[in-house]
């Protein structure tokens, strides 16, 4: 790894500094038992803006059998099967420290996305208004299987329900 880092007072984290064309360093936090496995690679890591979740993701370019492949960090620390997706659980991209990684399928990786929809009536995932009953519908998805969790005189009321359903708890 060709980055500048720094190891934390406590020895156990480690934040590498990414590069951007405009100049800017920014801060990417990762275990420091990671380390030498991010020196393995002999790269220079930086940030890539994605524009669907608005934030950066720790990246490099590597030349394998002559093709330029981009690898992503947080794939690359867990090991990521090709098949499963790597859920930042506290949504903080550039914090790829252990505790915050988890493997995860489309759908546990979806459960954990932030806020609503752009188009929500509501303001809130998985929560519409139902004008037929004059109430809020509560539908979760779950296992790529939409499930209707039922019918709420309040939003409130339709949050504290999906917060109790045990489906989605336990993708979080």
């Amino acid at each position: 790894m060709k980055n500048h880092y720094e190891l934390s007072a406590d020895g156990a984290t480690i934040t590498v500094y990414l590069k951007r064309r405009s100049g800017e360093r920014l801060p990417c936090l990762i275990d420091a038992s990671d380390l030498p496995k991010l020196q393995e690679l002999h790269v220079s890591w930086y940030g890539q803006w994605n524009e669907s979740i608005s934030s950066f993701y720790a990246v490099c370019n590597q030349r394998i059998n002559g093709k330029k492949l981009t690898v992503y960090m947080h794939r690359f620390l867990m090991d990521a099967p090709a098949h499963l997706q790597i859920d930042h659980r506290d949504h903080l991209t550039l914090n790829n420290r252990r505790y915050n990684l988890r493997l995860a399928t489309n759908s546990q990786n979806l459960m954990n996305r932030r806020g609503a929809d752009k188009d929500s009536q509501t303001g809130e995932r998985g929560i519409s208004p139902y004008p037929r009953y004059g109430k809020f519908r509560l539908a979760l998805t779950v296992n790529g299987r939409q499930r209707c969790c039922g019918y709420y005189d309040t939003i409130e009321d339709a949050i504290t329900a999906r917060e109790q359903f045990q489906e989605y708890r336990a993708e979080q």
